[in-house]
C-alpha cells in the first residue's frame, strides 16, 4: 500500500496506465473526483491483501482491510490534510464521525498538514492552541495514539534556506481497539531525499514476540484477602534445617510457590472473575425486586455484594500496580483506563524495528535480538590498550584499619 499526491493533471485512467506497465494486477482507488487535482492514491497488491473502499472524501478515504495469509480484518484510513485550520475540520468531522461507528480495530496514516504540540514544529512561528486543539480533540475522542516511530521525527522539512522549518506532519495513529486486539505495529520514516519534502513513511504491521517466562511479582491485592497471612504463616513456619541464610532461602522459594498458587486460586482471570460476580449481584438484585419475598434471596444478596464489591477492588489494584500509575485518586474505578495504559506500556516497551550498520532495517523479533547480541559480542572482543591500576590511588583517601 502507497500514499502519493497527485497534481492537476492526476487522473484515475493515467494511473492505471502506468499501474498496469509497473505493477500488473495491482489494484488502487483514489479520491480523484472529490477535489481538483487530486490528493490521495492507494495502490494494493490483491493477492496479499484485500482493500475495500468504505468512504472517500476531499481529504480522507476510509478502507476496509483483510490480510490473506493470517485473515487479520481491520480498518485503515488515508489522510491528507489541506492548509488552513477551518479547512480542516471537514477531515476531523470525517474521522469521528467514522471513529465512533467503527467495531474493528483502526489504523490512521498520512499527511494531516498539522502538528499535535508545539514540539513537534522547530524553527518558524510556533504554533497557537487554536492550530492544535482541533487534532489533540480528535485523538482524545477517539482514543487515538500514535504507533512506535523510528527514524526521522520531524517529518517536513520547508526547503527555505532563509526560513527553514521542520515539521512533525506525517503520522501513523492506532486506536485502543488496536491494542484491545494484540495487534503490533511500527512506523519507520526515512529522510526525505529529492523527488518530495516529506518524509516517506513505512508502516509494518507484525505479531507479538514469543513471551517468555514471567519473573515473580509480589502484588498488593493479596494482602487483601482473608486467608493471606494464614498461607505466608504456613510456609515461614516451616522446618528447616541449615544456616540461617540456607533456611530463609528455602522458606521465601517455599513462599513463592504458595503464593503462586494462592493467586491461581483467588485472582486468576481477574477481570473476568469481577465481570461474572457483577452480573451475579445484579441478576439477584432483579430477582429480589420481581420477588421481594423471598427471604433467601435477600439473605444471600449481601454476600453477592461483598464477593462483587472485593473482586472489583481487586482487579482495579492489579492493573493500578501494573500499570504504574500513582497519581490517580484512590476513589477512580476506571478500570479501562488501567487496561489501555498496561497495553500502552507493553507497546512503548517493545523494539518493533532498527537499522543495522549498514542502514537496512529488520522487524523480526529474531533478527533484532541476534543483532544486539551480535553488536555486544563486538564490543566485549574489542582489543584496547589500558592502564595498569595504581594502588596508591586507595591510600589517597580514608581507608579501614586492618
Amino acid at each position: 500500500m502507497s500514499l502519493g499526491h497527485f497534481g492537476d493533471k492526476a487522473r484515475s485512467s493515467s494511473i492505471q496506465k502506468i499501474l498496469s506497465r509497473s505493477l500488473p494486477g495491482w489494484c488502487q482507488a483514489n479520491n480523484f473526483d472529490t477535489i481538483a487535482g487530486g490528493r490521495i492514491l492507494v495502490v494494493w497488491d490483491p493477492a496479499v491483501i484485500d482493500i475495500h473502499p468504505v468512504d472517500i472524501s476531499p481529504q480522507v478515504i476510509h478502507c476496509h482491510a483483510t490480510n490473506k495469509s493470517s485473515q487479520l480484518s481491520f480498518y485503515i484510513s488515508f489522510t491528507y490534510g489541506l492548509y488552513s485550520v477551518v479547512n480542516r475540520r471537514s477531515m476531523w468531522e470525517k474521522l469521528s464521525d467514522f471513529g465512533q461507528s467503527r467495531s474493528m480495530p483502526w489504523l490512521i496514516m498520512g499527511d494531516f498538514n498539522c502538528v499535535k504540540s508545539p514540539d513537534e514544529k522547530q524553527l518558524g512561528v510556533a504554533p497557537t492552541w487554536y492550530e492544535l486543539k482541533d487534532f489533540v480533540d480528535c485523538c482524545t475522542t477517539l482514543g487515538l495514539h500514535d504507533v512506535p516511530t523510528t527514524g526521522c521525527y520531524y517529518t517536513w522539512y520547508s526547503n527555505n534556506e532563509s526560513n527553514p522549518v521542520w515539521c512533525k506532519l506525517d503520522r501513523v495513529l492506532y486506536d485502543n481497539g488496536w491494542l484491545e486486539a494484540g495487534l503490533h505495529c511500527n512506523a519507520h520514516f526515512n529522510p526525505p531525499g529529492c523527488l518530495s519534502d516529506h518524509s516517506p513513511g513505512i508502516v509494518s504491521i507484525f505479531d507479538p514476540a514469543p513471551t517468555k517466562p514471567k519473573p515473580f511479582r509480589f502484588f498488593n491485592m493479596w494482602a487483601d484477602h482473608p486467608d493471606f497471612l494464614a498461607t505466608v504463616e504456613a510456609r515461614w513456619n516451616m522446618c528447616v534445617d541449615g544456616t540461617p541464610q540456607f533456611s530463609l532461602c528455602r522458606r521465601l522459594k517455599a513462599l513463592k510457590g504458595a503464593l503462586k498458587a494462592f493467586n491461581t486460586q483467588h485472582y486468576s482471570h481477574i477481570s473476568a472473575r469481577a465481570k461474572e460476580a457483577d452480573h451475579t449481584l445484579q441478576v439477584a438484585q432483579n430477582q429480589l425486586e420481581s420477588n421481594p419475598g423471598d427471604v433467601a434471596l435477600r439473605n444471600s444478596l449481601g454476600d453477592l455484594r461483598k464477593r462483587a464489591v472485593f473482586l472489583a477492588e481487586a482487579e482495579r489494584h492489579f492493573f493500578y500496580q501494573k500499570a504504574k500509575i500513582h497519581y490517580l485518586k484512590e476513589g477512580d474505578r476506571n478500570t479501562k483506563f488501567f487496561h489501555d495504559m498496561v497495553k500502552r506500556n507493553v507497546v512503548r516497551n517493545s523494539i518493533g524495528a532498527i537499522t543495522r550498520a549498514d542502514e537496512t532495517i529488520i522487524t523480526a523479533a529474531e533478527d533484532i535480538a541476534q543483532e544486539f547480541v551480535d553488536y555486544y559480542t563486538s564490543l566485549l572482543g574489542t582489543e584496547a590498550h589500558t592502564f595498569p591500576v595504581d594502588d596508591g590511588v586507595f591510600e589517597w583517601g580514608p581507608i579501614l584499619s586492618p
